[in-house]
């Protein structure tokens, strides 16, 4: 049920933070990755987005795993512009120099993007 939430990002917040307020376990591969695309897609971009996304990676959230077709964690923080993921991803010692599926870095996307904060903690 989580991972189906998950994907729906924050299309279901009210639900996702109702199963993380009773304990609900957030491990397993590609989860964070999984929101977050959702989050991106369906342009879910506001800051409580991001913070369920960092309450999700502070209960212990894959923080470097995806599952194709999705981008890791990384990437897909910096596409939505959420620093504060950037920084919490890169202090738990996620790889700066992750790919995504087309083999753009993280570095390659915040310079593209624009994202000058993200290319300074890269």
């Amino acid at each position: 049920m989580l991972f189906r939430l998950l994907a729906q990002g924050a299309a279901r917040q009210s639900a996702l933070q109702c199963l993380l307020d009773r304990g609900q376990g957030v491990g397993g591969r590609g989860g964070l990755a999984l929101f977050l695309h959702a989050c991106l897609v369906g342009e879910h971009v506001s800051r409580s987005s991001e913070h369920i996304a960092l309450g999700l990676l502070e209960r212990g959230a894959d923080a470097s795993g995806s599952l194709p077709p999705h981008d890791p964690p990384l990437v897909l923080a910096v596409r939505l512009g959420w620093q504060r993921l950037v920084d919490a991803l890169l202090a738990r010692g996620v790889d700066p120099n992750v790919r995504d599926a087309r083999g753009h870095g993280a570095i390659l996307v915040a310079a593209g993007l624009g994202r000058e904060q993200a290319l300074r903690a890269l």
